[in-house]
Protein backbone atom coordinates (compact mmCIF):
# COMPACT_ATOMS: atom_id res chain seq x y z
CA UNK A 1 0.00 0.00 0.00
CA UNK A 2 1.32 3.46 -0.93
CA UNK A 3 1.18 5.49 2.29
CA UNK A 4 1.68 8.74 0.35
CA UNK A 5 -1.86 8.36 -0.99
CA UNK A 6 -3.75 7.60 2.25
CA UNK A 7 -5.47 11.01 2.44
CA UNK A 8 -6.46 10.72 -1.21
CA UNK A 9 -7.78 7.16 -0.82
CA UNK A 10 -9.99 8.23 2.10
CA UNK A 11 -11.59 10.99 0.01
CA UNK A 12 -11.28 9.69 -3.56
CA UNK A 13 -14.86 8.48 -3.97
CA UNK A 14 -16.23 11.93 -3.00
CA UNK A 15 -14.15 13.85 -5.57
CA UNK A 16 -16.32 14.88 -8.52
CA UNK A 17 -16.06 16.56 -11.90
CA UNK A 18 -15.53 20.30 -11.51
CA UNK A 19 -13.97 20.15 -8.07
CA UNK A 20 -10.82 22.23 -7.73
CA UNK A 21 -7.46 20.78 -6.76
CA UNK A 22 -5.01 23.24 -5.22
CA UNK A 23 -1.33 22.24 -5.44
CA UNK A 24 1.58 23.55 -3.35
CA UNK A 25 4.88 22.23 -4.66
CA UNK A 26 8.16 22.11 -2.78
CA UNK A 27 10.14 23.32 -5.81
CA UNK A 28 11.87 26.63 -6.55
CA UNK A 29 9.33 27.35 -9.30
CA UNK A 30 6.42 26.68 -6.93
CA UNK A 31 7.94 28.99 -4.35
CA UNK A 32 8.44 31.73 -6.97
CA UNK A 33 4.82 31.51 -8.15
CA UNK A 34 3.58 31.75 -4.56
CA UNK A 35 5.85 34.75 -4.00
CA UNK A 36 4.13 36.70 -6.79
CA UNK A 37 0.60 35.49 -6.14
CA UNK A 38 0.07 36.18 -2.48
CA UNK A 39 -3.45 35.57 -1.18
CA UNK A 40 -5.43 38.31 0.53
CA UNK A 41 -4.16 39.13 4.01
CA UNK A 42 -7.11 37.42 5.74
CA UNK A 43 -6.40 34.16 3.84
CA UNK A 44 -2.62 33.90 4.26
CA UNK A 45 -2.87 31.29 7.03
CA UNK A 46 -5.24 29.02 5.08
CA UNK A 47 -3.25 26.35 3.24
CA UNK A 48 -5.66 26.05 0.29
CA UNK A 49 -4.78 29.68 -0.60
CA UNK A 50 -0.99 29.30 -0.31
CA UNK A 51 -0.67 27.32 -3.52
CA UNK A 52 1.01 27.63 -6.91
CA UNK A 53 -1.16 25.45 -9.16
CA UNK A 54 -4.84 24.68 -9.75
CA UNK A 55 -6.38 21.78 -11.65
CA UNK A 56 -9.87 20.46 -12.28
CA UNK A 57 -11.12 17.01 -11.23
CA UNK A 58 -12.83 14.78 -13.81
CA UNK A 59 -14.79 11.54 -13.32
CA UNK A 60 -15.86 9.49 -16.35
CA UNK A 61 -19.06 7.97 -14.95
CA UNK A 62 -19.86 6.06 -18.16
CA UNK A 63 -16.46 4.39 -18.42
CA UNK A 64 -14.39 4.54 -15.25
CA UNK A 65 -16.45 5.41 -12.17
CA UNK A 66 -13.80 4.33 -9.68
CA UNK A 67 -10.93 6.45 -10.98
CA UNK A 68 -10.37 10.19 -10.75
CA UNK A 69 -8.59 12.28 -13.36
CA UNK A 70 -7.44 15.86 -13.53
CA UNK A 71 -7.26 18.35 -16.35
CA UNK A 72 -4.48 20.84 -15.89
CA UNK A 73 -2.21 23.30 -17.62
CA UNK A 74 1.28 21.85 -17.65
CA UNK A 75 4.39 22.92 -19.58
CA UNK A 76 3.10 21.53 -22.90
CA UNK A 77 -0.48 22.75 -22.51
CA UNK A 78 -3.76 21.43 -21.16
CA UNK A 79 -3.48 17.74 -20.34
CA UNK A 80 -5.55 14.92 -18.82
CA UNK A 81 -3.86 12.86 -16.11
CA UNK A 82 -4.80 10.08 -13.72
CA UNK A 83 -5.06 11.87 -10.37
CA UNK A 84 -3.56 9.08 -8.28
CA UNK A 85 -0.48 8.97 -10.54
CA UNK A 86 -0.02 12.75 -10.32
CA UNK A 87 -0.37 12.64 -6.53
CA UNK A 88 2.08 9.74 -6.18
CA UNK A 89 4.76 11.62 -8.15
CA UNK A 90 4.05 15.05 -6.66
CA UNK A 91 6.39 16.62 -4.12
CA UNK A 92 4.19 18.87 -2.03
CA UNK A 93 0.69 19.30 -0.64
CA UNK A 94 -2.65 19.09 -2.46
CA UNK A 95 -6.03 20.38 -1.31
CA UNK A 96 -9.41 19.33 -2.71
CA UNK A 97 -12.09 22.01 -2.93
CA UNK A 98 -15.44 20.26 -3.53
CA UNK A 99 -18.16 22.15 -5.39
CA UNK A 100 -21.15 22.86 -3.19
CA UNK A 101 -23.88 20.23 -3.58
CA UNK A 102 -26.28 22.81 -4.99
CA UNK A 103 -24.07 22.99 -8.12
CA UNK A 104 -23.98 19.22 -8.81
CA UNK A 105 -26.17 19.65 -11.90
CA UNK A 106 -23.44 21.86 -13.45
CA UNK A 107 -20.77 19.14 -13.28
CA UNK A 108 -21.39 17.53 -16.72
CA UNK A 109 -21.16 20.91 -18.48
CA UNK A 110 -18.00 21.84 -16.56
CA UNK A 111 -16.40 18.54 -17.57
CA UNK A 112 -17.39 19.01 -21.20
CA UNK A 113 -15.78 22.46 -21.33
CA UNK A 114 -12.64 21.30 -19.47
CA UNK A 115 -12.16 18.42 -21.90
CA UNK A 116 -12.61 20.78 -24.86
CA UNK A 117 -9.45 22.55 -23.63
CA UNK A 118 -7.26 19.44 -24.17
CA UNK A 119 -4.21 20.27 -26.26
CA UNK A 120 -4.49 24.06 -25.91
CA UNK A 121 -1.01 25.53 -25.44
CA UNK A 122 0.27 26.80 -22.10
CA UNK A 123 0.02 30.57 -21.73
CA UNK A 124 3.53 31.50 -20.60
CA UNK A 125 3.14 35.12 -21.68
CA UNK A 126 0.03 35.71 -19.53
CA UNK A 127 1.57 33.81 -16.62
CA UNK A 128 4.49 36.26 -16.64
CA UNK A 129 2.13 39.22 -16.99
CA UNK A 130 0.14 37.89 -13.99
CA UNK A 131 3.16 38.66 -11.79
CA UNK A 132 2.53 42.38 -12.35
CA UNK A 133 -1.22 42.63 -12.92
CA UNK A 134 -4.15 40.38 -13.71
CA UNK A 135 -4.83 39.46 -17.34
CA UNK A 136 -8.05 38.89 -19.23
CA UNK A 137 -8.95 35.21 -19.75
CA UNK A 138 -8.05 34.01 -23.24
CA UNK A 139 -9.13 30.58 -24.52
CA UNK A 140 -6.38 30.40 -27.15
CA UNK A 141 -3.67 29.71 -24.56
CA UNK A 142 -4.28 28.88 -20.89
CA UNK A 143 -2.47 28.74 -17.57
CA UNK A 144 -3.75 26.58 -14.71
CA UNK A 145 -6.22 28.77 -12.81
CA UNK A 146 -7.37 30.35 -16.06
CA UNK A 147 -8.26 26.88 -17.41
CA UNK A 148 -10.18 26.08 -14.22
CA UNK A 149 -12.02 29.40 -14.16
CA UNK A 150 -13.05 29.36 -17.82
CA UNK A 151 -14.32 25.76 -17.61
CA UNK A 152 -16.32 26.37 -14.45
CA UNK A 153 -17.74 29.72 -15.54
CA UNK A 154 -18.79 28.32 -18.94
CA UNK A 155 -20.29 25.22 -17.29
CA UNK A 156 -22.27 27.40 -14.91
CA UNK A 157 -23.38 29.68 -17.78
CA UNK A 158 -24.69 26.64 -19.71
CA UNK A 159 -26.91 25.93 -16.69
CA UNK A 160 -28.08 29.50 -16.12
CA UNK A 161 -25.91 30.15 -13.06
CA UNK A 162 -23.96 33.40 -12.91
CA UNK A 163 -20.47 32.88 -11.54
CA UNK A 164 -18.79 36.15 -10.67
CA UNK A 165 -20.03 37.70 -13.89
CA UNK A 166 -18.18 40.90 -13.04
CA UNK A 167 -14.85 39.06 -12.82
CA UNK A 168 -13.07 40.18 -15.97
CA UNK A 169 -9.53 39.12 -15.04
CA UNK A 170 -8.15 35.60 -14.88
CA UNK A 171 -7.68 34.42 -11.29
CA UNK A 172 -4.40 33.27 -9.81
CA UNK A 173 -4.39 29.91 -8.00
CA UNK A 174 -4.71 31.73 -4.65
CA UNK A 175 -7.95 33.35 -5.91
CA UNK A 176 -9.78 30.10 -6.72
CA UNK A 177 -11.13 29.46 -3.17
CA UNK A 178 -12.72 32.94 -3.27
CA UNK A 179 -15.08 31.97 -6.10
CA UNK A 180 -17.64 31.17 -3.40
CA UNK A 181 -18.71 27.83 -4.90
CA UNK A 182 -16.89 25.34 -2.66
CA UNK A 183 -17.52 23.38 0.48
CA UNK A 184 -14.86 22.90 3.12
CA UNK A 185 -11.35 22.26 1.70
CA UNK A 186 -9.74 18.89 2.40
CA UNK A 187 -6.05 18.00 2.23
CA UNK A 188 -5.56 14.93 0.03
CA UNK A 189 -1.73 14.86 -0.06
Amino acid sequence: MDLRLNLYKINRIKIGTGDALQWKSNTPLGWAIRLFSKPKKENRNSPEYNVNHTSLAIVFHEYDQNRRYTTEALEHGIDLNLLSRRLREYKGEVYWLPLMLKYNYCRPAIGKIALSHMGIDYDYKSLLRQTHSRVRPDRKKLFCSEHYFIAVRAGFDMNGVELLDNMEKAPRPCDIPDLGIFGRPVRIK
